[in-house]
């Protein structure tokens, strides 16, 4: 596998600069011991910089579950959604990972795994915000109105608090089995979080696929790369418009524009895609009111209407 790069910092403020370092359990631990209390959510192919093609981003599906009023509110908010997992997804949810957070809430983590999402994607944050979404919005009303859609943010992403470290409350984010967030009393699983603890888990290296949870992954990724494109053009006909003589000449001069220019402009549009052709039109519909339609050559009419 090729290397990849994470970012720890501090999860309680004041925040301290992010340090990069290679995503290895040797640097983590490294991290740590200088002082780190959170990674970032997910790892990157080459660190992110402003300007440069986006890296390839890498990781889990990570949900954070937080209630100001009452944390026991955020854990039976994770209950119901891992039940609509179980009941909707085909998901076996002693494959999933559970952690009290000392704090406000919980944390769940879906392994990418389990919705063939290994790959990566430059737009990884994205589109794990489309797959929370359109997962709680599943049913007749959201499943829970505790989940912190602020995990998903591009550039250096987001930091998550580290298991077993001291919190300043003196409490610590612990893992918990699914069995016990499900049979034992709230109290009880908030009162773990006082000492730092272990647990085993599944097989969580091999969790079963769900063929609903990457049929969501596939159309989520699909939906998130068709908006991030059409962005891309909406930027790029704005930029043309703003910077090209010629197509300012087209767009303000429509009406007595010449068909080698209506050529040029079809030509210079059609390449920023979907956006360019509405444009296309645009224009096109002045010049087709004042040209006759019988000093239009059979050409210009199967491009004007042509133009997918």
């Amino acid at each position: 596998m090729n290397r990849q790069y994470i970012f720890w910092g501090h999860s309680d403020p004041p925040h301290c600069e992010w340090h990069i370092i290679p995503n290895t359990p040797e640097d983590r631990a490294t991290a740590i011991q200088a002082g780190a209390t959170a990674f970032s959510t997910v790892s990157f192919s080459a660190p992110p910089e402003k300007g440069k093609p986006e890296p390839t981003r890498f990781g889990d599906l990570i949900l954070d579950f937080d209630s100001k009023d009452d944390p026991k509110t955020a854990i039976m908010e994770l209950i119901y959604f891992v039940e609509w997992l179980i009941s909707e997804y085909d998901v076996n949810p002693r494959f999933l990972q559970y952690w009290i957070s000392g704090g406000k809430g919980c944390h769940l983590l879906i392994p990418a795994r389990m919705f063939g999402g290994e790959e990566g994607d430059p737009l990884l944050p994205c589109i794990h915000e489309k797959m929370v979404h359109e997962i709680n919005e599943g049913g007749h009303m959201p499943l829970s109105r505790c989940i912190d859609m602020s995990m998903y943010p591009m550039g250096k992403g987001k930091l998550l608090r580290i298991e077993n470290v001291r919190r300043r409350n003196g409490r610590y984010k612990i893992p918990v089995l699914w069995d016990e967030l499900t049979k034992m009393p709230m109290d009880d699983l908030l009162a773990l979080t006082a000492t730092p603890r272990q647990v085993e888990l599944a097989d969580t290296h091999i969790p079963q696929q769900s063929e609903s949870l990457t049929d969501l992954f596939l159309h989520c990724q699909v939906a998130v790369h068709a908006g991030s494109s059409s962005r891309t053009q909406t930027r790029g006909v704005e930029a043309v418009e703003k910077e090209c003589t010629f197509i300012r000449h087209c767009r303000d001069d429509a009406v007595t524009l010449s068909e080698p220019e209506w050529y040029a402009m079809i030509t210079n549009l059609a390449v920023l895609g979907p956006v360019g052709r509405e444009l296309i039109h645009s224009y096109s519909r002045v010049l087709t009111l004042v040209i006759p339609l019988k000093k239009q050559t059979k050409k210009s009419v199967m491009l004007w209407r042509g133009v997918p």
